[in-house]
């Protein structure tokens, strides 16, 4: 999670608590300025264009085929 940019502010999204308190821990110990939200992301209520750029880690879609 190591931040290439001299100042970046690091946005998470998770539906699982544990992986948001794991996230949290790493974020602090890189010293990064993250916030991170428990939900699904297509739920979040962020305008169009507000992020420069994004990373999905790991995806599984859970969606009805």
């Amino acid at each position: 999670m190591r931040a290439r940019v001299a100042a970046v502010c690091v946005t998470g999204v998770d539906i699982t608590p544990n992986l948001l308190e794991q996230a949290r821990q790493r974020a602090a110990a890189e010293k990064l300025d993250a916030v991170f939200y428990e939900g699904a992301a297509e739920q979040l209520s962020y305008d169009d264009c507000v992020f420069t750029s994004r990373t999905v880690v790991w995806l599984m879609n859970l969606s009805p085929t």
